[in-house]
This record gives C-alpha cells, structure tokens and sequence, in this order.
C-alpha cells in the first residue's frame, strides 16, 4: 500500500499552526515516507524562513521574498512570479492582504504556484495532510486524483468566514466563502482542534457531521517543563530580554524602539528584595487577544493591590496589529508595570515561561490556545475567559483546579483573577502543578501523534 504522507502549510513561519507543522511531523516523520511544506520568507537565519525554522527537518518551501519586495518597492506583491501568500486576517499596510480580496485571477495564480511545487513530487502522495484552508487545496485537486485530504484547521479561517460574514462590502467575500465550502466538502477528513470550533466548522462550512473530528494539539513535554530558577538567574533573563536585546517596537517602528533601563526593573522585585509574581501574556496583537481587556484589568489590579506584579506583553510580530497597539494604548492611560519584550523564537518560550509565575491571556473565542498548554505544561496556572479552545482544558477534572476562567470582555473579573492569582502563593502554585500533572496525561505530542497515526490509516482504509 501507498503510504506516502504530504504535509503542507501555506503560510511562513509566524503563527501557533507553524509550531504544530514542527512538532506534529517530527513524531509523523518516523513512520510514514513523508514530505513537508511551507511557505518561506526571507533569508537563512531568520525565524520567518521555512529552512531555519523547522530546522533539522527537511522542507520544500515555497519563497515569497520576492513578493515581498516587490511590496516593499510598491508594486503588487500578487503579480509575481510566486505570489504573496494572503492573510486570513484583514490588517492595513501589510504585503499579506486578507484572502477573501484577491480576485478569482489572483486565486488562480495562487493555486499555480502550489501546483509546480508540489508537481516535483515523484509519486502521488497517497495522504495529503493540509494545514488551514488556502488555495494549497486546489492545488492538490488539480495534480492529483487518488490522494485523500486531511484538512486541519486552526481556527482563523472559521475566523475570516465570520469576518465576511460581518463585512459584506468585500467585493469577492461570498465567493471566497463559497470555494471554502467547496474545498471543506472535497475533503475526506477535517481536523478541528477544539469541540467549539468543531461545532463552528459543521454550522460555517456545511460539512456532514460524520467528516468531522477533533484531535486537539499537543505540547513537548520534554522541552516545556517546570523549572526552579533562582531570583538572580530569572532576572538575568529578564534583564536580557529588556534591556541588553530589546525586541519591543512602537507602532510604525523597528523591533528594539521599546526600550528600558536596569531601574525600570524595580516593578520585578518586593519589598525585601526577592522577585515579584510575573504575569505573562504571549501572543500576536490581534483584536480577538483581548490585550487592551488585559491592559485595562491590570490597571484595576493595581489600583487595588500592594503587591508588586510586572506583566510582561510578549509577541506581537512586527508591524502587525489590529486596533490601537498595545504600547500606545497603555502609554495614553499611564499604565505602569507593562513591559513589551517583543517577538522571540519559540526556542527562547521555555525559559519565559519558567521566567515567570502566572500565565494570563483573555482571548475571546480563541480556536485552541497552544501557549495555555505550554504553560500549564510549565507548571504555571492559567487565567484566561470562559470561550473557545481554553475551557475545554481548563478546570476540567472536579477538585483540581489548574487555573481561572473568567468572564468575556469583563476586565473586572480579570482583575479580581490577577489579585488571586498574584496574593495567593499557595493557590497559584498548586493550581500550577494540578496544570502540569494534567498535560503530561492528556497532552504530551507523542500522545497526539498516536492520534494521528491512527485517523491516518482510518481514512485510507475507507473509500
């Protein structure tokens, strides 16, 4: 039998579905003669290129650096002869405009482009395991006949549908819903990653309920894990990431523009000079984040709290964000305490998270929530709202409790969250292991991977 598996993923490294592709495919790779597939930005060196990213991995890439340039010098970066990748997101003065505003002749440019990559195939793929929904599918339509499709979405295509949905003054929006449609239905299995996008996939796609499965993600035990560092050895990190190699940048600005100094650290420590509770958010500055709804619940923590608690804002890829930026918003209403460590690569996360004490994110509606697990994966407890991905890992086993789940777009419940969570030693650090006991059980990726494996050999087994 046939068991060569494709994996592909149309977009550069950037997002939580890049880490996936990485971690999923390391474990997959072993047992199935496999390819992989990515979109590419950029030279050798930099995270967002698809070589040094899934590095040692072998990877075919698809470079948009020339689309990319092409922006940059004010042409239309979907002219070329590999066309920008689009974005499932709407966001001003980026190279990566929303999917649903190319047009049918800019889509089937899209699709060519995939097509002569993945031509150089020698054999039909007999399992193509496509991560999103892009026009990667279309591609694969046209080329090969007998391969199965495994769509696994992530989320923010569900999120794009919605989004046009809500907008209908965008000139292909209906059309681009259509081929969505079209594209969720020619496929033989969808992958959702948590039961509330499960249930938005079957309501927005109109897929048969029997084609569709939830395999949740997974998290690398080995590589996050709870570790015990000294005061002076986590502010050496923290002092690394905010003062020697700032990473923070203010709108329109470079990485490093957001820069502090070895007495802006004074928030890091207590009175008898031990280090503070650290809050932590890690994320990109999209407006389902919520990081203003933080912002304004930190302002109301410290209003009533003594204690010392810097939140640390880390992410935010450069010169991406939707709304008022974070820096400005918290800067225009004096919200001291904020520190903007900038985008770093997942290799420096573990050592963040360990870095700090309480992981907080109040995403609204968020598709899966690949940073909660890795934090609880930390042992840090988590706090975050009571929609999308996250609750349906959070405080889930009677008695152990792993976290705080609060109320949607309440900065009131979140603050009074932060001043439990930051006042009580005790419960935060038991809730941090309960969270850590509970991942190494139910997440860990060679666990998933066995998912995987086995959703594999269901879909080719039946016609």
């Amino acid at each position: 039998m046939n068991q060569k598996l494709l994996m592909a993923i149309y977009f550069y490294p950037r997002g939580g579905s890049s880490q996936v592709v990485r971690y999923l495919y390391q474990r997959l790779e072993k047992k199935w003669s496999s390819a992989l597939y990515s979109g590419s930005l950029g030279n050798k060196g930099l995270l967002t290129n698809a070589e040094t990213f899934y590095r040692p991995l072998n990877v075919k890439s698809l470079d948009y650096t020339t689309a990319h340039t092409a922006w940059q010098k004010g042409t239309n970066p979907f002219d070329t002869e590999n066309p920008m990748q689009a974005s499932l997101e709407d966001r001003i003065n980026v190279p990566d405009t929303l999917m649903a505003r190319l047009s049918p002749e800019q889509l089937a440019k899209q699709i060519q482009s995939w097509r002569h990559l993945f031509s150089k195939e020698l054999l039909e793929p007999a399992l193509a395991h496509l991560h999103h929904l892009t026009p990667m599918h279309n591609a694969v339509y046209e080329l090969w006949k007998k391969t199965k499709i495994i769509t696994h979405l992530h989320g923010t295509e569900l999120k794009m549908i919605e989004y046009i949905r809500s907008n209908p003054k965008l000139p292909f929006g209906d059309w681009w819903i259509e081929k969505m449609i079209e594209n969720a239905n020619m496929s033989n299995l969808i992958i959702t990653v948590s039961p509330h996008d499960r249930d938005l996939a079957l309501e927005l796609l109109s897929v048969p309920k029997h084609k569709v499965i939830t395999i949740p993600n997974g998290v690398d035990i080995e590589i996050f894990k709870p570790t015990t560092l000294p005061d002076k050895v986590k502010m050496s990190y923290w002092k690394h990431w905010l003062v020697t190699d700032p990473q923070g940048w203010k709108p329109n600005h470079n990485p490093g523009t957001i820069r502090y100094t070895e007495n802006d650290l004074k928030e890091f420590y207590n009175d008898d000079g031990s280090c503070a509770p650290i809050l932590l958010f890690v994320g990109r500055f999209t407006t389902f984040k919520r990081i203003n709804v933080l912002l304004d619940a930190y302002s109301i923590f410290k209003s009533h709290s003594k204690q010392n608690a810097p939140l640390i804002i880390w992410g935010g890829f450069p010169g991406e964000w939707e709304g008022e930026h974070p820096y400005e918003f918290a800067r225009k209403r004096s919200i001291d305490g904020v520190f903007f460590s900038g985008w770093r690569g997942h290799d420096d996360l573990p050592l963040g998270l360990t870095s700090s004490n309480i992981f907080v994110a109040p995403s609204v509606r968020e598709p899966f929530g690949q940073t909660y697990l890795e934090a609880m994966a930390c042992a840090l407890p988590v706090i975050a709202t009571s929609t999308g991905g996250p609750a349906s890992f959070i405080n889930t086993e009677p008695g152990k409790k792993t976290g705080w789940l609060v109320n949607p777009d309440d900065p009131y419940s979140l603050a009074n969250a932060l001043q439990e969570a930051v006042e009580d030693q005790n419960l935060r650090e038991t809730a941090g292991q309960n969270a850590r006991d509970y991942i190494e059980r139910m997440y860990s990726w060679d666990n998933i991977a066995e998912q995987f494996t086995s959703t594999y050999q269901y879909v080719l087994s039946h016609k």
